[in-house]
Formats: C-alpha cells, structure tokens, sequence
C-alpha cells in the first residue's frame, strides 16, 4: 500500500525514471525490512533503476536473525551527507496511507479500495514482492474471516505462492498454510507463479483478478487477462465473496501481539550500527554529458556549419521507422512466459508479440529504426528486451 501511494501521487516513469529512488526519513520506524523490500522491489515499477532504503538498527535487527555469519559479521552501513544533492525530493505522509488498488493495465492507475467495485475470476498472493510479513498477515485475514463465519464463494480462482521455501515451511509451522487451504486456496510451489504467467499458472482471456503481485502491465498473468494489485491482506479479503473488499473489518479482529510474535519480531532495534564512510576511486569523468549531447537532429548538426555549406551527413542515420507512445515497458517487448529463452533470435521471434504483433513482419519489410516516447523500454527484464529487438532483425 506505501509503494502503491507513492505510484499514485508521483505516478511511474516520472520523477524516478532512469534514476535511483532512495527512501528515508523518520518514517521508517514504522516499516520492517519486509516492507522495505517490497517498496524498494517495486522502484522498477516506478520507473528506477534501483530503489534502497537507508541502513538502520532495524535492518541490523534483520540481519541478526540471519543463519551465516558471514551476513552478520560482514555488514557495512552507510547514509547520504547531510547536504547530499538530489535530482528530486519528495514526502510521502505514511498516517495517510490506506488499502489501495492498482487498476488495469498500469501500477500507477491506483484509487481507495472502497472505490472500486469489481467481481473477480481469481485472487493470487505471492511473488517476489509479497514478503514474509505479508503472507503471514493475509493468513491472518482469512483465518479472522473463517471465524467470524465466512464462506468462501464456490466460483473463482485463489492460489498463495510463497516466495520461498523457507517461507512456506514457516507457515506450515505458523498453522496457515491450512488456513489457506480452508479459505479455498490452492498453495502452490515457491516461485513466480501467476505473476509472470507461465506454466499451468496463467489467467485466462478476459479473467479478471487482484493480485498482491508487482505489475499489472496488459497480458502479464497471461494472454487477455486482466491484472489488479492490491496488499495480500485486500486480497485476502476480497477472496472470500470474489469481489473486491477493504479488508480493515477483519484487520481489527487480528491480535496484533499474536501477529508480532508470529513475525519473530522484526521490528526489534539491534544494536547501534556505525556508519561508514565510503572512498570510492572515480573514474575520469567523460567529457561528454547527457545536457551538451546533440539531440536536435540535421539542424543541431549543421548549426555551426557556415551558411551555403554542404552538411556533413556521415553520422545520419536513415531507414523506416516504427514510432512507438510513451511508457512503452520491457513486458510490452518481451513478454515474461517467452523468456529467458535460447538466443538473441529466439527471443526476437516473439518480440511486442502482444503489443505489436505486426512488429517482425514490418521488420522483414525494411522497418529497420525505432522512435520511441518517453519511458520506452523502462520495467525489468532489461536485457532481454532489447535481445529481443536485435534478435528480431
């Protein structure tokens, strides 16, 4: 819900696109490491490069309960200068954040959950951005709706996919992997699931469902479906009736000491941690920048050509041109279920397959540049995406 709020009001490939998203502030008290990983997971969808949160007693508290000493002996905290420059700042008031949805087909297309009144085909909760905590907390939702007498509907889709199998061995010790299963959900094996729709976990043409997952991009839980995200604890809710539901009736059943211990008490404060202080050896800076790059085609070129001179045309570059819209993402180029596939040409076979099945056979045809608008190719994946493209030629 944090990181869908910062969607709503920054919205994706704005303030964070191309850049690094860092979060801080006296807010983050209030978040576990979890809730910082999904935030931090989802600075792609955004429309960053990475997202980090900064390094405190709470991450330290986290990294203590880890197996490895090495994970424990071996960490090194560090934090931005109190007059560090950033492109951009912005605050996001945590005491205003609700239960939201992210509708159809974009991340950032967010409304209150009360808004939106939508019957749904499935619920999915899983993927990599559905944390430990959240699952956990969904478990509880249901189990908070069974007791107070709730059926859960006879039609409709519900799979919860751990992230991990650690986690999943967790809830099966915690007892809720059998109140998944009582509440109708079918668990399934730790991994990507429903959110990258391969394998037997796809949605079907026009299914419509709410996922706790990362993207609702067009066809990313399968060809035609239609994707909405939400927290794992509105899903939970939502899953009962299959139909979109605020789940804070049922929030305030859970006993929240029962919660906490069930976390292992992540929000614990460890020790003091020390900050260090970075020396990094830098590169000779280029004297080319991104502000003094050419960008304004053949009049940029000849503007410092006398008048009556002939242009210098060697570093033009011409063919035909696909022009593409804005916010054109790596899901678009490359859908998820086709990769990582087998060569450069393999992927190229199944390059804006949705988006733009004409795209290879325009190709054969000559169309050999594309111009894209403002966001193209931004999302994860972005290796194979532009594989994809070369392999298409």
């Amino acid at each position: 819900d944090i990181i869908l709020d910062v969607l709503r009001q920054l919205k994706r490939n704005t303030v964070a696109f191309e850049r690094a998203v860092e979060y801080t502030g006296p807010g983050l008290k209030y978040m576990s490491c979890d809730a910082r990983f999904a935030c931090a997971n989802m600075a792609t969808e955004f429309g960053g490069i990475a997202g980090v949160f900064e390094g405190d007693e709470i991450t330290a508290a986290y990294i203590a309960k880890r197996k490895s000493p090495e994970y424990k002996k071996n960490s090194l905290y560090f934090r931005a200068d109190a007059n560090a420059e950033y492109a951009e700042s912005h605050i996001i008031d945590l005491s205003e954040v609700d239960s939201l949805v992210a509708l159809h087909p974009s991340p950032d297309n967010v409304v209150h959950v009360d808004e939106v009144k939508m019957e749904l085909d499935g619920c999915f909760i899983g993927a990599c951005t559905t944390a430990e905590e959240d699952l956990i907390l969904a478990g509880l939702v249901l189990e908070a709706g069974l007791k107070k007498g709730l059926v859960p509907a006879t039609h409709g889709n519900r799979r919860v996919t751990p992230g991990s199998v650690p986690i999943l061995a967790k809830l099966r010790r915690l007892g809720l992997v059998d109140v998944y299963q009582r509440a109708g959900f079918v668990v399934g094996a730790p991994g990507c699931s429903y959110c990258l729709g391969i394998a037997a976990d796809v949605a079907g043409d026009g299914e419509v469902w709410l996922s706790s997952q990362n993207r609702n991009f067009k066809n990313r839980m399968g060809p035609g479906s239609i994707a909405n995200l939400a927290s794992a604890a509105t899903v939970a809710a939502s899953s009962f009736a299959m139909s979109v539901t605020n789940p804070r009736e049922l929030m305030d059943l859970i006993d929240r000491e029962r919660y906490n211990k069930m976390l292992d008490v992540w929000m614990d404060k460890a020790e003091d941690i020390t900050v260090s202080e970075p020396n990094p050896e830098l590169e000779e800076t280029r004297g080319e920048t991104i502000a003094s790059r050419n960008t304004d085609g053949a009049s940029a070129a000849s503007s410092d050509e006398p008048a009556g001179q002939p242009v210098d045309t060697s570093s033009f570059i011409t063919g035909k041109v696909q022009r593409f819209e804005d916010n054109v993402d790596t899901d678009a180029i490359i859908p998820a279920q086709f990769m990582p596939g087998v060569s450069d040409e393999d992927l190229g076979t199944h390059a804006f397959q949705y988006y733009r099945p004409e795209f290879r056979d325009k190709v054969a045809q000559g169309f050999d540049i594309i111009v894209g608008g403002i966001g193209f190719g931004s999302g994860s994946s972005r290796e194979e995406a532009p594989r994809a493209i070369k392999g298409a030629n």
